[in-house]
């Protein structure tokens, strides 16, 4: 790759869409009162070094958010079903955990059946910690991290 790039496991994005992303976890997850923040990853899907390589990443608004729990808009799925490229959805957790919540498996499934195909589902903390799950068949597995087996 020519461009400086992150790895989101096996998605590579542009190093400085990443530090807007990590812009704007230090802003909003961390210190006094942090809230979660949801985003996505977008891209022609093509793939150089054996990654998949996103264009963009774009930060969602969400409603509510606490330590625990986050809610989006209700439109939020309508708007995902027109987002040209979409690779992958993430959200960064403010507890300092990677792990799936009970809600963010059933909403990854959510999201997957109404864009009618699998994607990426990113969960991040503060510090850019983060793994990434798929409830695509070619895992054989709902939501085991990306490259377990």
């Amino acid at each position: 790759m020519d461009q400086a790039y992150a790895e989101l496991g096996p998605v590579a994005v542009k190093l400085d869409h990443f530090r807007y992303l990590k812009d704007h976890v230090d802003i909003f997850c961390k210190g006094e009162n942090p809230i979660e923040l949801s985003f996505v990853v977008t891209g022609s899907a093509h793939i150089v070094d054996n990654r998949i390589v996103g264009d963009k990443i774009l930060v969602i608004p969400l409603v509510y958010s606490d330590k625990q729990h986050a809610s989006f808009y209700h439109v939020f799925l309508e708007k995902l079903s027109r987002v040209a490229g979409l690779l992958a959805v993430g959200h960064v957790h403010t507890n300092g955990s990677v792990e799936p919540s009970d809600d963010d498996v059933a909403t990854s499934v959510l999201i997957d059946r109404k864009i009618r195909r699998p994607i990426y589902h990113i969960i991040m903390n503060q510090e850019s910690e983060f793994e990434i799950y798929s409830n695509g068949e070619h895992l054989r597995r709902l939501h085991r991290p990306v490259g377990e087996n």
